[in-house]
């Protein structure tokens, strides 16, 4: 297949690695476990790749010829952007062109330039990121926490299974980092809290007065009842039902007598509501492709150490409360966010 390339980035190898994910199996089998989109340098590689992903956790096989459902059914909700449905639709057309079901794909030599590609990526994206992370001033001990994330992480993303076991004797003898408290005593980084009380009682009020107080820059002086900011950091905010104008209102209201935001750790809101207006794009907290796609940001922006989901009925519209699918898919994807480093607050 012809390669080309995209504002100087050449693509060449990832028009391979989606080309595998599309049309073998034995490839994205044996090699989709390494597979993270939000590496890929081009957008539509990133969009084919979770789309690929999907489809084989759901059905165990490439998608093969269905790509071309997927991809009509994007464009018919208006999900993509113009320029990268047009590079989308061009490369379909070549592949279906070029290639018949699985042809010209050597699943093992193509799983050994996907693990180099992750590699050098990785690399890439660990460098932006303590880029970043100087850049805001972040403390000693957050940079060296992010280096040790990244070292304990294989390329696929998972750590090493044999090194995992250990007696109770080293168990013991171990230095284990405590994960920093940021309200005491009750929330701490990679902790994951639910927040449960009838209708009407002030959960989010709650929320949005945890999330202000943490990302005030005289947080020493503020107490929550018998509780106390302990360590700031960065929130990210996600708002379901309230919309920016109310979200807006009611952070005045708790920041007026809180003082300035902390410029090192700001409270990120992302308003749902105003989104799906703007990009006529629902929220579904509960859909895979939200899942990845919040996962990619937050690992881009490490100095989040909070995320508050608000609610879960919003975020998660349709979903079934019984569905055991869901929830271990729900589960599983918060499990990922903590490792990151990430507490959530839902």
């Amino acid at each position: 297949m012809a390669s080309y390339r995209i504002d100087s980035i050449d693509i060449s190898l990832e028009e391979k690695i989606v080309t595998g994910l599309i049309v073998s199996t034995d490839y994205i089998s044996i090699a989709g476990a390494m597979i993270r989109p939000h590496l890929f340098q081009s957008q539509f590689s990133q969009y084919l790749s979770r789309w690929c992903l999907d489809f084989h956790a759901q059905y165990q096989k490439a998608p093969g010829k269905h790509i071309q459902d997927i991809f009509d059914g994007h464009v018919r909700t208006g999900k993509l952007e113009p320029a990268t449905a047009d590079l989308i639709e061009k490369f379909l057309t070549r592949l279906s062109s070029e290639y018949e079901q699985g042809e010209a794909v050597n699943p093992e030599y193509l799983k050994a330039q996907t693990e180099q590609y992750f590699s050098e990526r990785r690399a890439v994206d660990l460098s932006q990121t303590l880029k970043l992370a100087i850049e805001q001033k972040l403390p000693p001990e957050e940079i060296d926490r992010l280096l040790e994330e990244h070292a304990q992480t294989r390329v696929d993303g998972k750590a090493d299974f044999a090194t995992a076991f250990q007696t109770s004797t080293d168990l013991m003898a171990q230095k284990i980092k405590i994960p920093r408290p940021i309200i005491n005593p009750w929330l701490s980084e990679k902790s994951l809290n639910m927040v449960y009380s009838s209708r009407g009682i002030g959960k989010t009020w709650f929320a949005l007065i945890l999330a202000v107080s943490i990302t005030r820059e005289n947080y020493k002086d503020i107490s929550i009842g018998s509780w106390y900011v302990k360590n700031p950091c960065s929130v990210l905010y996600i708002d379901g039902e309230m919309g920016k104008w109310i979200l807006q209102k009611r952070i005045r209201q708790i920041a007026e007598p809180l003082g300035p935001e902390s410029k090192r750790f700001p409270l990120i809101t992302f308003s749902t509501p105003d989104y799906s207006e703007q990009s006529r794009e629902a929220v579904n907290i509960m859909r895979k492709e939200w899942q990845e796609r919040i996962y990619a940001w937050l690992a881009k922006n490490r100095s989040i150490k909070l995320m508050v989901l608000d609610n879960l009925a919003a975020l998660g519209a349709g979903r079934e409360e019984n569905s055991n699918q869901e929830a271990s898919l729900f589960n599983s994807w918060l499990i990922r966010i903590r490792a990151l480093g990430v507490a959530v607050l839902e």
